[in-house]
């Protein structure tokens, strides 16, 4: 009998033990739990906000390929370019900067987010070159939470006509008659043009 009383109350000891246990570590347990899913709701959030950024992106080079100059900045190109994209008219007129930059900031500007800044460039040799800034100018120097960027590569800059040459006998060009009608650093293949986003 007296077995019996000591083994209930080192039950009864242990059982209190055990719930004041739980009641220290149910709190840290909440703690944790409640940062896991806080940290998941602002991860779900930088993934969405960054996948919007790169939407931005994508349709701003999109859409620059796809409106008219003329519509985009009424009076700046010539008659002739008149129906030419923003794109092909940016790329046709790099070595004319305060033109391509308007072209480009009278395409995006209306239709850029308040939050977002944009900074458009083309790839010359190795280095990036610089064409046009524009949106939110706070978030392209600096103040910005993501940074993304869209790649287009231009291949319509001109259709090269390249004359035949005087031929031969069985068909072999002999004599190439004429000079190249493209001057020197004149752009006729293929340019890759990037528009970063900063939000």
């Amino acid at each position: 009998m007296k077995t019996t009383t000591k083994i209930k109350k080192q039950q009864k000891k242990r059982a209190f033990v055990f719930t004041l246990d739980a009641l220290l570590v149910l709190p840290l347990i909440i703690l944790i739990i409640s940062s896991l899913i806080a940290f998941s709701a602002t991860l779900k959030e930088n993934v969405l906000m960054h996948e919007y950024a790169y939407m931005i992106a994508k349709d701003s080079v999109n859409y620059m390929s796809e409106l008219d100059i003329s519509r985009a900045v009424p009076g700046l190109a010539s008659q002739s370019e008149a129906s030419l994209s923003v794109l092909d008219y940016t790329v046709r007129h790099l070595s004319e900067p305060t033109n391509t930059s308007r072209a480009i900031t009278g395409a995006l500007d209306p239709s850029m987010p308040d939050f977002a800044g944009y900074i458009c460039e083309y790839k010359n040799g190795s280095a990036w070159v610089q064409i046009a800034t524009g949106g939110n100018l706070a978030k392209v120097n600096g103040n910005y939470t993501f940074q993304v960027s869209a790649v287009k590569i231009i291949s319509s800059l001109s259709n090269p006509v390249i004359p035949q040459g005087a031929p031969c006998s069985g068909n072999i060009t002999c004599a190439y008659p004429q000079p190249s009608q493209y001057g020197k650093g004149e752009i006729i293949g293929p340019i890759m043009f990037r528009i970063r986003i900063f939000t």
